[in-house]
């Protein structure tokens, strides 16, 4: 047990690894009703299954000798399936994948054009720190914002049975900003940070499972703020992409700031209270999804 402890990215590898094992044994062999109810939960299943792989991806690029432009690449990718699990359960009985599929792909497109570029123009290496910051704050902020929306979608949905989703999400959220520094920019830190991150992304996969076979509140398309611009579509669309791109912005720095924080704090305390947790939350997940299914 203590190899997995000195070495997290193996930790993380195998975490990942289980919780997509869990969702394609749902997704094949048992196929929930509600899958076939609201088609709408099932789409987003699948681009949460997408991201598990990504994970898995990510973390097999890091753990081998390639190139972290690659690594950070799929990390992007991941992202991206969070987005798509956004605008599934946003979009409802009204969810459009054509349209999302191709958003997702330009977006990912910008993303990579600028990882790739970027970073061969100033590479974390070179000694440029506040440069190569920069090379990875696009993919900060695109993540923070792609892994808030699926808490708050999750929370929208399904009301008081993903409370529990939605705060381990923003847990893991501030735990994943400052890990981005550690692996992409070399910046020094006990290993314990990255196995915070594991447990904190397993807490996600399990706390998921916990609600998402419910019948959610509603299918309808939740409407964003029209601001008094409801006149105005095309001053709507911008202001609505601005208003995405300062909130983006804000979380990542915010997930930064708190997340190196608590990182500083007592690691073994923490990790007893994560372990009694996890304890809890995986008993029931499993008590639910047999009673369930």
């Amino acid at each position: 047990m203590s190899q997995f402890f000195n070495d997290p990215a193996t930790l993380n590898l195998v975490f990942s690894s289980s919780v997509l094992i869990v969702g394609l044994i749902v997704y094949w062999f048992l196929h929930p009703k509600t899958f076939r109810e609201y088609s709408f939960t099932e789409r987003g299943f699948e681009f949460w299954q997408f991201k598990w792989l990504a994970f898995v991806i990510i973390w097999g690029l890091i753990k081998g000798p390639s190139d972290l432009r690659w690594a950070l690449a799929a990390s992007d990718l991941n992202s991206m399936f969070a987005l798509g699990f956004v605008f599934a359960f946003f979009g409802g009985s009204k969810y459009s994948e054509r349209r999302t599929v191709v958003n997702l792909l330009f977006l990912f497109g910008l993303l990579f054009s600028w990882n790739f570029c970027f970073a061969a123009q100033t590479p974390p290496e070179g000694g440029h720190r506040n440069l190569a910051w920069w090379w990875i704050a696009p993919s900060m902020a695109v993540s923070a914002l792609a892994l808030f929306g699926m808490a708050i979608a999750a929370l929208v949905r399904y009301r008081n049975k993903a409370i529990l989703f939605f705060v381990c999400t923003v847990l893991y959220i501030i735990l994943q900003m400052p890990s981005y520094e550690i692996l992409f920019l070399g910046r020094q830190r006990d290993k314990m940070s990255l196995v915070w991150l594991a447990f904190s992304k397993l807490l996600c996969g399990l706390s998921f499972y916990s609600f998402c076979f419910h019948e959610p509140v509603s299918s309808e398309s939740i409407q964003m703020p029209s601001w008094g611009l409801a006149h105005a579509p095309k001053l709507l669309r911008t202001s609505r992409f601005v208003a995405l791109g300062v909130l983006a912005g804000i979380l990542a720095a915010v997930g930064t700031t708190i997340g190196n924080y608590l990182l500083g704090a007592a690691h073994f305390v923490a990790l007893g209270a994560v372990a009694v947790i996890l304890g809890a939350i995986g008993t029931f997940t499993t008590t639910f999804i047999i009673k369930r299914l």
